[in-house]
């Protein structure tokens, strides 16, 4: 498996007169039947089973340090956002991850409101998108053909 070299993030910024509440996180993984469920750190995680067993593919972290809902006040706090990321190379390139992320992202900033943003904190646009993309694709490929000419 390939060391993880970059990871990549997209943020949903609440709207600044109607933070999150830590509940409406929860319900919206309750009704809409969201594949998050909590990992150890207290981040929210969607896991896959590859040939090296159960791995994370993305997660999801509120934005108030360390970023952790495994806290007892979780469902009362109020959240300025939430932060979505995973890292490159994804458990299994042939998988769309990001996409899978990014329609979660969109799923939160639909049923929540919000801005969505780039891990540079600019507006999240189409071009943006596909260039994440482009670049999470080339990336994720040379990695594990790397690491599979590595070990042979």
């Amino acid at each position: 498996r390939p060391k993880s070299v970059e990871t990549i993030a997209l943020i949903l910024v609440a709207p600044e007169t109607d933070p999150y509440l830590g509940s409406e996180i929860f319900t919206v993984i309750k009704n809409f039947d969201l594949p998050l469920i909590m990992g150890k750190d207290g981040f929210l995680e969607q896991v896959t089973t590859t040939y090296f067993g159960d791995e994370v593919e993305f997660s999801v972290a509120n934005l108030i340090h360390p970023g952790s809902f495994d806290v007892p006040n979780v469902m009362q706090m109020k959240l300025p956002g939430i932060l979505f990321f995973m890292d490159i190379p994804s458990p299994d390139y042939q998988k769309d991850t990001f996409d899978q992320m990014l329609r979660i992202a969109a799923r939160f900033g639909n049923e929540l409101g919000g801005t969505r943003l780039d891990q540079d904190k600019r507006s999240l646009t189409a071009q943006s998108v596909e260039a994440l993309r482009h670049h999470i694709k080339q990336l994720d490929e040379r990695l594990w053909f790397q690491a599979e000419f590595d070990n042979k």
